[in-house]
């Protein structure tokens, strides 16, 4: 075979393998902004930052605490609106808070995906615009219930049905006044290790001890319990040991 048809050969057999790798790449990005997909778990989370920086997560939390705010445990969880699983914890959450409303309260911390969810980065502006109002609750209510019609053009009409100002709600999505605490917010949840949604923190308020919920049941080595986790808290949740309440 003569030299030419050996390099000839040569250059065919890279192009192929160069072609297989942009094929690959492409469908991994696909997967990465297919809507309804979430991305890997980065495990364990980091619990020592967790603990370190409880006082910024407070900060940051959207809203104020829903239930008794001098309640025992206090349960973050860092959502994106838009995210099917968190849709599914969602009425776990709920009751967990009815069945013990003085025993815990809950938080919720924006953690968007907009690479994977449209209208992650709009539904948490939303949010914000309905807690500049005192209306944060009935407005994530909202987006929960309507997580299949989120579009842009719906959150005027969903900002009517729980009584904000049209005109000031309206005016704080139009200038996007709340984008940047929302993305200080992801920025945190990134520092912290919180890579998908939803994940839940529940914090003992006494101890300080805090207990790491991820949003899907995953098999991998360290990793912390998923949904089936939050069903067995809600099941056996630690308050019926320990029924005394702490300011915190």
């Amino acid at each position: 075979m003569s030299n030419s048809n050996k390099k000839t050969i040569l250059l065919v057999v890279w192009l192929a393998l160069l072609g297989g790798l942009f094929v690959g790449i492409t469908r991994l990005n696909n997967l990465a902004t297919e809507p309804g997909k979430t991305p890997p778990p980065s495990l364990p989370i980091d619990l020592a930052t967790i603990q370190r920086r409880w006082p910024d997560i407070l900060g940051l939390a959207a809203g104020p605490r829903r239930g008794d705010p001098q309640a025992r445990y206090t349960l973050v969880e860092f959502g994106d609106f838009q995210c099917p699983q968190c849709g599914q914890a969602r009425p776990i959450l709920e009751g967990l808070l009815q069945q013990a409303p003085t025993q815990v309260n809950l938080l919720f911390f924006h953690r968007p995906f907009p690479n994977i969810h449209k209208w992650a980065i709009p539904t948490a502006e939303a949010s914000e615009a309905a807690a500049a109002q005192g209306k944060f609750w009935p407005m994530y209510d909202t987006l929960y219930a309507h997580q299949n019609d989120l579009g842009s053009g719906r959150y005027g009409g969903y900002a009517s049905e729980i009584g904000l100002d049209p005109k000031a709600f309206e005016a704080a999505l139009a200038s996007h006044r709340y984008r940047e605490q929302v993305v200080k917010a992801a920025q945190l949840a990134d520092a912290l290790g919180i890579t998908v949604t939803p994940t839940l923190l529940l914090r003992n308020n006494t101890t300080g001890e805090i207990t790491p919920y991820a949003g899907i049941d995953s098999t991998m080595p360290g990793s912390v319990p998923g949904i089936q986790g939050i069903k067995q808290l809600a099941a056996a949740p630690p308050w019926r040991a320990s029924p005394k309440t702490a300011r915190r």
